[in-house]
């Protein structure tokens, strides 16, 4: 089922190549020739992650409560759990780290007080923002990393994996894109993973991965980044959020000297 009242969260575009229809016209001894060729031509689908609604959220929140239960019954250990083993036995980062991690966090605060009060003050200032955004963003790597390299503690608790489980729920069920037609327009909004059931919805989605689904290789890494974010958040989150998001994202991940 299509449909094009929709709300996406954010939009973005996937290439790829079709074969189309050509219409070429020319004369010959006076008389007008039409033939039609078939040629390759790129094509930008858009694609999007719909903001869920009210009962989309709930559903999407029992998800995450059934699996942490189910997990719990399985035998994995919760957060708090494993934060209590780990406090027991001194903590998961040494006594060193744990100050450098305070110092950051202090600065970091006072950095991004800083930041905010200077991008009202200096919003036409790129030489006075700049500096701040790169020491912000340093500082916050510098944070992240130390929180990697204890977040490997953590993986396997019953919270990520059904985390893990609330963002599969949103792409299978949040992704929509539009087609392509013949006549070289586009069609409304609709799901990417047809279905009415997540059964359905999985099936679909073991198709795609065993026939290398060529679209979903492409969208899959920006829904994915899209539906960790949304549930990061809570399901509270604006336009320019994401948008600074994906900014921020995109900074982070070049190379450096890029």
């Amino acid at each position: 089922m299509s449909t094009s009242k929709i709300n996406p969260l954010h939009e973005f575009t996937v290439s790829t190549i079709k074969e189309v229809d050509q219409t070429n016209t020319r004369v010959e001894d006076g008389k007008t020739i039409t033939e039609t060729v078939k040629v390759s031509k790129t094509i930008n689908l858009p694609f999007c992650m719909k903001i869920p609604s009210r009962m989309e959220n709930e559903e999407a929140d029992i998800v995450r409560a059934v699996w942490w239960t189910k997990f719990l019954e399985r035998g994995v250990m919760s957060e708090p759990m494993l934060i209590k083993k780990y406090t027991n036995d001194g903590g998961t980062l040494p006594q060193e780290d744990r100050t450098l991690l305070n110092d950051l966090q202090a600065e970091f605060s006072a950095v991004q007080l800083e930041l905010a009060e200077a991008e009202v003050l200096h919003k036409d200032s790129p030489d006075i923002l700049r500096p701040l955004r790169l020491k912000f963003f340093d500082l916050r790597e510098k944070i992240t990393a130390i929180h990697r390299s204890q977040a490997h503690y953590f993986e396997n608790t019953a919270e990520a994996k059904a985390r893990e489980k609330h963002i599969e729920w949103l792409v299978l069920n949040m992704a929509y894109y539009k087609q392509y037609h013949a006549d070289e327009s586009l069609g409304e909004w609709e799901p990417f993973f047809p279905g009415k059931t997540m059964d359905e919805k999985l099936g679909v989605y073991d198709k795609m991965l065993e026939e290398r689904n060529e679209l979903w290789a492409k969208a899959k890494g920006m829904l994915e980044l899209l539906a960790t974010f949304y549930s990061s958040s809570n399901g509270s989150v604006t336009g320019d959020e994401i948008q600074n998001f994906l900014v921020e994202d995109a900074i982070e991940n070049t190379p450096t000297g890029a």
